[in-house]
C-alpha cells in the first residue's frame, strides 16, 4: 500500500510541475528562427542603440495631410533582433522580413531604412525613418517630410 501512495504522489507531482514550464508564446521571437547572419556579418547597430531591438507593439499611426491618429494598424508588432533584422507580426505570423540598413548613427541622429525581403506595399518600409527613443520602453519611427506618417511602439520584450 505504502509502494501505490509513493508511486501515486511522485506520478502527481511530476505532473503538476511538467505542467508549470514557461510554456509563454512572448518569451521568443517569431524571427528568432531567421540566421543572425542572413543579412550582415557584424552587428549594424552602435552600443546606444542596440536598446531597439525586441518585440515592440504598435500603439497607433499618426500624420498625414490631416494629422489624424484614427489610421487603421497594418500590422500588430515589429521584432528586431541583432545584426538588423526586423519582421513585422500580424496575427502570429511574420507577414514582412527583412533587414535595417542604417543611414545615419550619430549621438543626436539615428535614421533607418526598413528594406523587405520581398516587395511589400505597407506603411514601415519604402521611406527612411528616424528613430526617437521616448523612453526605455517606447519609441517612435518619423518620416522626413512634411505630411508624413509616424508609427508609435511599446516594448512588449
Amino acid at each position: 500500500m505504502k509502494k501505490l501512495v509513493y508511486l501515486i504522489s511522485l506520478t502527481s507531482l511530476s505532473l503538476i510541475f511538467s505542467c508549470n514550464k514557461n510554456t509563454d508564446s512572448t518569451s521568443k521571437l517569431l524571427i528568432d528562427t531567421v540566421s543572425m547572419t542572413r543579412y550582415y556579418s557584424n552587428e549594424v547597430l552602435q552600443n546606444t542603440n542596440l536598446k531597439l531591438y525586441g518585440k515592440w507593439k504598435l500603439i497607433k499611426m499618426c500624420g498625414g495631410i490631416a494629422g489624424g491618429c484614427n489610421y487603421p494598424l497594418s500590422f500588430d508588432y515589429l521584432e528586431l533582433k541583432n545584426y538588423g533584422i526586423y519582421g513585422l507580426i500580424k496575427n502570429d505570423t511574420v507577414i514582412q522580413l527583412g533587414k535595417i540598413e542604417v543611414l545615419k548613427q550619430t549621438i543626436d541622429t539615428f535614421c533607418v531604412s526598413f528594406i523587405p525581403d520581398k516587395i511589400a506595399n505597407d506603411e514601415i518600409n519604402s521611406f527612411r525613418k528616424y528613430v526617437y527613443f521616448t523612453g526605455n520602453n517606447s519609441f517612435d519611427l518619423d518620416e522626413d517630410f512634411f505630411d508624413s506618417f509616424g508609427l508609435f511602439f511599446n516594448r512588449i520584450k
